[in-house]
């Protein structure tokens, strides 16, 4: 969906990148199923935290892609999620949606929180010591198995369409072989340089 979504897209500043340039026709020529929507910070999560997401602020998706759309539950033991999950589920009831079951990964494994916390501050431009609802809360964003998952996200039919979804799939996740990027530094500056620019505050994107 990333790649329909930003496809023509040209390098920044030109076309930022939280500016897609999908329109709604190429979307209707996308067939097969659709990634789910309604992960953490999405639109639709915002829609039922702020007033529970009536069919009529949430619903314009269905129009689009109908029965290939799926409403994704996620939990990483954050405030409020709990009855998060059950306000989705009975959002996707009315609206006649299948849930699906996702653990919204965003790091591999739990010790690798602080550094995707790190690295969420470099892409917000701020500091360690600041507060931003972006940057993640625990550790818990990581691969989890399904006993787990199952545990937090308390509804069968979720990792039903899970495995149904993940039947049609076909991606080859670890490749028989790995090209790593190649790194290079300016042969007129040593690699010692580079350190007194890195310590200085990035632009804000």
């Amino acid at each position: 969906m990333a790649t329909v979504n930003f496809a023509g897209c040209s390098p920044r500043p030109t076309c930022p990148r939280l500016q897609p340039q999908a329109t709604l026709a190429r979307w209707r020529r996308i067939t097969g199923p659709l990634l789910p929507v309604g992960g953490r910070e999405s639109q639709l999560d915002q829609l039922v935290e702020a007033d529970g997401a009536r069919p009529p602020a949430a619903g314009f998706p269905v129009e689009i892609f109908g029965e290939r759309l799926y409403v994704e539950l996620s939990q990483h033991r954050r405030a409020g999620e709990r009855a998060r999950l059950v306000q989705l589920r009975q959002l996707a009831r009315e609206l006649s949606l299948p849930v699906v079951a996702s653990g919204d990964v965003r790091h591999a494994a739990r010790r690798d929180y602080r550094r995707y916390d790190l690295l969420t501050c470099i892409r917000l431009g701020c500091t360690l010591f600041e507060r931003r609802p972006e940057r993640p809360l625990n550790a818990e964003a990581c691969l989890a198995s399904e006993a787990a998952l199952r545990r937090r996200i308390p509804f069968p039919e979720a990792f039903e369409n899970a495995a149904a979804l993940a039947a049609q799939c076909d991606l080859d996740l670890l490749p028989g072989y790995i090209i790593r990027p190649r790194r290079s530094c300016p042969t007129a500056s040593p690699p010692a340089s580079i350190w007194p620019g890195s310590a200085r505050r990035p632009p804000r994107c």
